[in-house]
């Protein structure tokens, strides 16, 4: 019984951050078309960190973590070449939460599977 609450409160957070992420990226959009000029990028990023992180917990995610977190590299990498620098560090931030995300899940599977 407990665990099936977890699970679903685990379903609501994801969907929770998913909206407040897409709200605010919303809000940053409009704001740059009106002419505002307030930064929310370090709190964007945090909630697609937290985002990630709690997708990660699903297994399916093992094996997608990394790849995308390579394919954002690869692609902020090119990006950079071709002079388009603000897309590419916005890919290369993207790329390095991926990494982060997949590093520390990576530790953790490590360390549950020494006991």
């Amino acid at each position: 019984m407990a665990k099936k609450i977890l699970i679903k409160a685990r379903k609501v957070l994801i969907v929770i951050l998913a909206i407040l992420f897409v709200t605010l990226l919303g809000i940053k959009v409009l704001a740059g078309v009106v002419g505002y000029a307030f930064d929310i990028s370090s709190l964007l990023y945090w909630l697609l960190f937290l985002l990630v992180a709690s997708i990660s917990t699903y297994d399916f995610s093992k094996r997608l973590i990394f790849p995308i977190g390579l394919t954002f590299y690869v692609l902020g990498s090119l990006l950079f070449v071709i002079t388009l620098k603000e897309v590419s560090e916005l890919t290369l931030r993207v790329s390095i939460l991926f990494f982060l995300v997949g590093i520390g899940r990576a530790f953790l599977e490590y360390k549950d599977a020494g006991k």
